[in-house]
């Protein structure tokens, strides 16, 4: 915001002097035979003009300024917020997916084991089926 400031005041600076030299050159080419405190005194009340003038306009660009930055601030607020949820909500995200992945692993593991009792099942069932045929 201070460079902002700086750099408000320096044209207006500008602008003034541009004026100011402006405005002398004006009321010479217009009336030589004014005098030197004629001139003095309009150049005074053009400048003063000039000040005023640009002093308001740095005033409500301070101002403007002032609102961005707190605008700015306001918007930095909500954005650390945002990633504040953001990084709890991955890291709950995380925590559910090792879960699952443990889970999965118990469920692989038990139909393994299930999958080896079908088998012998299977294998006993071939048994008694072969002493039922033998027995007839």
């Amino acid at each position: 915001m201070e460079r902002n400031t700086n750099w408000g005041l320096i044209l207006g600076g500008i602008g003034l002097i541009v004026g100011v030299t402006a405005l002398v050159l004006a009321i010479g080419a217009k009336n030589d035979v004014s005098t030197n405190a004629e001139i003095t005194a309009a150049v005074k009340q053009e400048a003063g003009r000039a000040v005023n003038s640009l002093q308001g306009e740095l005033q409500s660009t301070v101002r403007g300024a002032r609102n961005s930055v707190k605008q700015l601030h306001t918007s930095v607020a909500n954005a650390e917020q945002t990633a504040t949820q953001l990084r709890q909500s991955q890291s709950g995200e995380q925590s559910q997916i090792n879960r699952n992945a443990s889970q999965i692993s118990t469920l692989r593991t038990d139909v393994d084991r299930l999958n080896n009792q079908v088998s012998t099942l299977d294998q006993q069932v071939q048994r008694l089926n072969t002493r039922i045929d033998n027995m007839r």
